[in-house]
C-alpha cells in the first residue's frame, strides 16, 4: 500500500509540474502585459547649461544625467544636451543632475538639481495603442551659479 501511495504520489508531482511548465511557457503574452518590464513611455529629455547671470553665457563639458542612470552626457560648445532615451513608467517629475566635472578649465559651477515636470512633455512619438503611451521630449535650460 505505501509503494502505490508513492507511486501515485510521485506521477501526480509529474503531472503538476507538467501543467505549471506548460502554463509558464505559453502564458508568456499575458507576462508582457502584466508585470511586465516593458516601459509604459519614453522621455527625451534635451536642453542648454548655461551660467547663472545676465549674460547666461552657455557652459560645456558639464555632466548632465537622470537620477535612476549611470550613463552622464556632457555639453557641447554650445552647452546643448540631449539625455539618452529615459524607458520610465509615465512620471509627472524627472529629476536632472548638473554638474561641473572639468575644474577651473572653463570656470567652476556648483552642482544643480533641476525636477523637470513631464506632465506638459510634448509627445513626438505615437504609442501602441496600448500600454506603451509612446515618446515625448521636454527641453530645458540649466542655469549654473559659478563658484565665489
Amino acid at each position: 500500500m505505501k509503494k502505490i501511495n508513492h507511486s501515485i504520489l510521485k506521477g501526480f508531482n509529474w503531472l503538476l509540474l507538467t501543467f505549471l511548465g506548460l502554463i509558464g511557457f505559453t502564458n508568456h503574452s499575458c507576462m508582457t502585459k502584466y508585470g511586465s518590464p516593458e516601459p509604459e513611455a519614453d522621455f527625451v529629455v534635451k536642453g542648454k547649461v548655461v551660467e547663472k547671470n545676465a549674460n547666461q553665457k552657455p557652459i560645456k563639458n558639464i555632466s548632465v544625467q537622470h537620477l535612476w542612470q549611470n550613463a552622464a552626457v556632457f555639453t557641447n560648445e554650445q552647452g546643448d544636451f540631449i539625455l539618452p532615451t529615459i524607458n520610465e513608467f509615465p512620471r509627472t517629475t524627472l529629476t536632472i543632475i548638473a554638474t561641473d566635472i572639468d575644474g577651473a578649465e572653463n570656470g567652476e559651477y556648483l552642482t544643480d538639481t533641476v525636477y523637470l515636470d513631464m506632465s506638459d512633455a510634448q509627445k513626438t512619438k505615437k504609442g501602441d495603442g496600448e500600454w506603451y503611451r509612446g515618446e515625448f521630449t521636454k527641453s530645458v535650460t540649466i542655469e549654473l551659479t559659478p563658484k565665489e
